[in-house]
């Protein structure tokens, strides 16, 4: 998924980043890192 969906998709399902953090036990700021592309995201194979 490229990182604007995914931001694309958060901000249409109406969800903050911090709340998407939370549902994945994970930090805001390692969320964040996702959403600018920092750290890749893993494709289910």
């Amino acid at each position: 998924m490229e990182k604007s969906k995914l931001i694309e998709m958060r901000k249409f399902k109406g969800f903050s980043q911090k709340q998407i953090a939370d549902k994945l036990n994970m930090s805001v700021s390692n969320y964040n890192r996702y959403e600018k592309g920092h750290l890749p995201l893993d494709e289910p194979q």
